[in-house]
C-alpha cells in the first residue's frame, strides 16, 4: 500500500488471537473499534486491560461483566492488611505503563507469536495521535526443550531472596504481568502458561523494566521501577571488563 497505518504496523485486527493491555487510561469506544473483527474480542479471557482505579477509594480486583467479555483487572497499590499510614504513603501513586502483549496468528499454517509493544501513548485515539516513541519486537514460539527456562522464578511479591534476580526480560516481563493480574488468578495462570511458549530472548542491549503499582521492599524491591533500573546496571557493569567500563 501506499501508505501503512498504525493498525497495520501494531495490531493486524484479523491474526489477533489473545491481548493484553496495560495503560494509565483507557479509552474503550477506541479499543471497541481497534479490536473490531478480531477473533480476540470475542472469546472469553481473549482481551484482558489492566487499569488504574481511585486506589484509595475503590478496591483493588476484577470486572468481567461490564465490558464483556473482555477482563478488566484494577492491580493493588497496597495489602488488605495495610495500616492506614501505609495506604497514606501511595496515596499519590498512580497506574502508569503502557504495554502491550499481542498475541497473533497468520493465516493457514502460520505459526502464532507474541509482539510486546512499549509506547509513550496512553490507549486512546487521541494520544495515539499525538507523536509518540513505540518499541516494539516480535517473539517467536520456544522450542520444547526450553519451555520454561526464561521465566525463572523472579517474586511478585515481598518474600525474601537470597540476593536479587539477575536480568532476565522473559521473567521480568513475566513478573510483571504476575503482579498486575494478582486480583484475577485465572488469568495470571493463563497468561504465565502463554509467555512460557514464547522464546523471549530480546535484542541485544534490551532490558525491561517495569512500573507496579504498589510498595515492596527485601529484595524484591529489586525487580521493578527505579531498583530494577539500578539491578540492570549493575549487571551490565559487572559483565563488562574493567576497561571498557
Amino acid at each position: 500500500p501506499s501508505e501503512l497505518t498504525k493498525a497495520d504496523l501494531l495490531w493486524h485486527a484479523p491474526f489477533l488471537q489473545h491481548a493484553l493491555f496495560a495503560s494509565f487510561g483507557v479509552d474503550y469506544s477506541f479499543l471497541r473499534s481497534m479490536l473490531q473483527g478480531s477473533p480476540a474480542t470475542g472469546r472469553p479471557g481473549g482481551v484482558t486491560i489492566v487499569a488504574g482505579n481511585e486506589h484509595m477509594t475503590e478496591a483493588a480486583g476484577a470486572e468481567y461483566e461490564q465490558y464483556a467479555p473482555w477482563s478488566v483487572v484494577m492491580p493493588p497499590f497496597y495489602e488488605d492488611k495495610a495500616t492506614a499510614q501505609e495506604r497514606l504513603r501511595v496515596e499519590r501513586g498512580t497506574m502508569h505503563p503502557k504495554l502491550w502483549l499481542l498475541e497473533l496468528q497468520g493465516d493457514g499454517e502460520a505459526a502464532p507469536f507474541l509482539r510486546v509493544g512499549i509506547f509513550s501513548a496512553n490507549l486512546g485515539a487521541y494520544d495515539l495521535q499525538l507523536n509518540n516513541q513505540f518499541w516494539v519486537h516480535d517473539f517467536p514460539r520456544r522450542t520444547p526443550s526450553g519451555a520454561a527456562a526464561e521465566l525463572a522464578a523472579v517474586p511478585t511479591s515481598d518474600a525474601p531472596m537470597d540476593s536479587p534476580p539477575p536480568p532476565s526480560f522473559g521473567a521480568d516481563l513475566d513478573a510483571f504481568v504476575g503482579a498486575m493480574l494478582r486480583p484475577a488468578p485465572e488469568l495470571q495462570r493463563a497468561w504465565t502458561k502463554r509467555l512460557a511458549t514464547y522464546d523471549l530472548t530480546p535484542p541485544p542491549g534490551v532490558h525491561l523494566i517495569s512500573s507496579v503499582p504498589g510498595r515492596r521492599s527485601e529484595d524484591a524491591a529489586y525487580v521493578h521501577g527505579a531498583r530494577g533500573l539500578g539491578r540492570i546496571l549493575a549487571s551490565e557493569l559487572r559483565r563488562r571488563s574493567a576497561a571498557a567500563r
